[in-house]
């Protein structure tokens, strides 16, 4: 070696052998966590309510102030939105700050957990007072329209091919529809409330048997609490606000088996198999995630060597959830693969084509290029509420594997890893896949997908923040500065991942150009009751996104999309002339009528499309022109049964046979 080597090793030997190493190693090996389990569950007050009924009579005050402030006030659109988020910010915080001191009971933990649960689920109410707005409650509100109507299951469904062949949860709603009188919309809003508040106790009752404490389980679920499909997608009309409960009762049942020696069969084959079954015909993609999960905790059991009782009965667990969608699929002959396969793929394209050229193909906070700007301290309140999560998972993931029981040690050819607790270990190891749904949501495709699997994560994201808060971040002070600080962390937090998935369309009290839930609105909604009136139901229409849930569900009819035709039928509409392709999808589609809403040009479409994801893509570069959705003025035989102005509908059915005549 040569001189400058063996300096460079002395210089190096010298350094770590420094008090400024050690006290660096020390550091990294404390904030990491790589130190013994401790005990975090502190001394609980005696069980009582503490302060629920005046934090209660709080929230309530000050969802009728935002209520009255955002509803009647007349403010404007920047003013509305301060409005709201402020009253979110009073309406959660107190909640953190309470759930973030030591010393509460478990009964309080758990009706704090319900009243912030209700309450973000009334503010979600109180947008859609009368009528579903959000955009995928349409799509299964036709599917309950169907077998209300016909009194059959499985009728197809124009808006979404796959609803009804995943029936349970309007099974459920039309049933209870059907015994009180009470329409769709009400029925599903009741049902979804009671939903929200059996999850958030399932959760909390699962957590607790994860971590086996208390108060790790309620700041548990306060962070699950911010992940940006909790308040919005999973509190709406769709089948994963279902799903969801089932997977956790699912989990919860499966766990309460192992710890209890006796009924441990009980819990998994009298409620968890059948869950497993329902949950086959409730959501695919959580009947897939409930594999992966049980797949987890089969492979820990028996790499733990566990009994083979205690092995037989997760291993029978997983194979039920193996074989119930698979036949559930083969009956319907759903190809879930097809319609699930282009969405992963074409995510993992994007993500990888991010990393490698290091730019977004995706703007944070935005569903498209022309959403709005959020306003700065919005923006900030996410981002903190992101970084906190990520410090959270830093300094908590070595923690949660400690909690779990889980040793090192010096084998013959390798380490040697054990653990007791299995089901915290999955959890923890869960997380892994927290930052790589982050950069799907900076992707052009992969943000549906990184969107979408959020709450799944967050089932380890939520206890692994809740040991960092716990081991860490508090330990176990009593300082009410401490608290505090911990206490507007967590509301950070979860104020952060409200707004990230409630967004600003929702909050418009105007009509926006395919904004989703900021379209519907009174003359769209009048349109489609007309055609049901005057027409009669159940004709061929041709309209654009927004107008398509309409006509499905209040007119009652079949709109033809592009995934049904398999041609792109929005040509039809922002074609300036009626060439081959127009006519082939005319004719394809069998169309009889087209409704144009001449709202299209005054704007870029929101949500990114104007149709749907198949249409042209220069379509959504520039709004459409006057005169191309104007065309069918200059046709024969097409005529216009109504006319408001901005919404015209044309009969083009003669048209049609005439042109299915002339190319036959």
């Amino acid at each position: 070696m040569s001189e400058a080597q063996l300096a460079y090793g002395a210089l190096v030997r010298q350094w770590r052998q420094s008090s400024i190493w050690a006290a660096g190693q020390r550091a990294l090996w404390q904030i990491l966590g790589f130190v013994r389990p401790r005990r975090l569950e502190l001394t609980a007050a005696e069980s009582s309510w503490g302060l629920l009924p005046e934090l209660s009579l709080a929230a309530a005050a000050v969802l009728f102030l935002t209520a009255l402030a955002t509803g009647i006030a007349p403010v404007s659109q920047d003013a509305l939105r301060s409005l709201f988020w402020g009253g979110v910010w009073l309406l959660l915080l107190p909640i953190t700050l309470r759930l973030a001191w030591p010393f509460v009971s478990r009964w309080e933990r758990i009706g704090l957990l319900i009243l912030a649960t209700v309450a973000l689920y009334v503010l979600k109410v109180l947008g859609e007072p009368v009528g579903f707005r959000d955009f995928d409650e349409f799509l299964h509100w036709r599917t309950a329209q169907d077998i209300l109507a016909t009194g059959r299951l499985f009728t197809p469904n124009p808006l979404l091919t796959i609803s009804p062949a995943y029936p349970a949860l309007e099974i459920v709603t039309t049933a209870l529809a059907n015994m009180t009188g009470l329409s769709i919309f009400v029925t599903a809003a009741v049902l979804v409330g009671l939903l929200r508040v059996l999850f958030i106790c399932a959760l909390f009752l699962l957590f607790e048997q994860v971590v086996r404490s208390t108060r790790l389980s309620a700041l548990a679920c306060v962070i699950y609490m911010s992940n940006w499909n909790y308040v919005v997608f999973d509190a709406s009309f769709a089948y994963e606000s279902l799903g969801v409960v089932l997977l956790v009762m699912i989990l919860l049942a499966e766990a309460r088996g192992r710890t209890r020696r006796k009924g441990a069969w009980l819990y998994r084959f009298a409620v968890a198999l059948p869950l497993i079954v329902v949950l086959a015909t409730t959501h695919h993609v959580t009947a897939f995630l409930t594999i992966v999960l049980l797949g987890g905790l089969s492979i820990l059991s028996f790499l733990r060597h566990e009994t083979p009782l205690q092995r037989m009965g997760i291993a029978a667990l997983l194979a039920v959830a193996i074989a119930s969608p698979w036949a559930w699929s083969a009956v319907m002959n759903i190809r879930v693969g097809s319609y699930l396969g282009p969405e992963l793929s074409s995510g993992l394209r994007d993500l990888y084509q991010v990393v490698t050229t290091m730019t977004l193909a995706h703007r944070p906070f935005a569903v498209s290029e022309v959403s709005d700007t959020p306003a700065l301290w919005l923006r900030l309140t996410a981002f903190s509420g992101v970084a906190i999560v990520c410090v959270g998972l830093a300094t908590g993931f070595f923690r949660s594997l400690a909690q779990a029981g889980t040793r090192v040690s010096r084998g013959r050819f390798l380490p040697i890893v054990t653990w007791t607790n299995s089901r915290l270990v999955l959890l923890t190891v869960l997380t892994i896949g927290y930052p790589i749904s982050m950069a799907l949501r900076l992707t052009e495709s992969g943000w549906e997908l990184g969107n979408r699997i959020g709450p799944f994560l967050y089932l380890g994201v939520g206890p692994v923040v809740a040991v960092a808060i716990a081991d860490f971040w508090q330990k176990p002070a009593t300082s009410r500065y401490i608290t505090a600080a911990i206490g507007t962390a967590l509301a950070i937090v979860l104020i952060g991942g409200v707004f990230v998935g409630w967004g600003l369309g929702s909050l418009s009290p105007h009509y926006r150009v395919a904004a989703d839930a900021s379209s519907i609105e009174s003359m769209g909604i009048s349109a489609s009751r007309w055609t049901r009136q005057w027409l009669g139901e159940d004709h061929n229409f041709l309209a654009d996104r927004i107008n398509q849930v309409l006509l499905a569900t209040y007119g009652r009819q079949q709109v033809v999309t592009s995934e049904e035709t398999g041609v792109d039928v929005s040509n039809v509409l922002f074609s300036e002339q009626l060439g081959p392709e127009e006519l082939n999808a005319i004719k394809v589609g069998e169309l009889e009528y087209v409704l144009v809403d001449l709202r299209l040009t005054q704007a870029l479409p929101v949500v990114g499309v104007y149709f749907s994801k198949g249409e042209a893509p220069a379509v959504h570069r520039v709004p459409p022109d006057r005169d191309a959705l104007l065309k069918f003025n200059d046709l024969k035989d097409i005529g216009r049964p109504f006319d408001n102005g901005f919404i015209i509908i044309y009969d083009v059915a003669e048209y049609t046979r005439a042109l299915r005549h002339a190319l036959r």
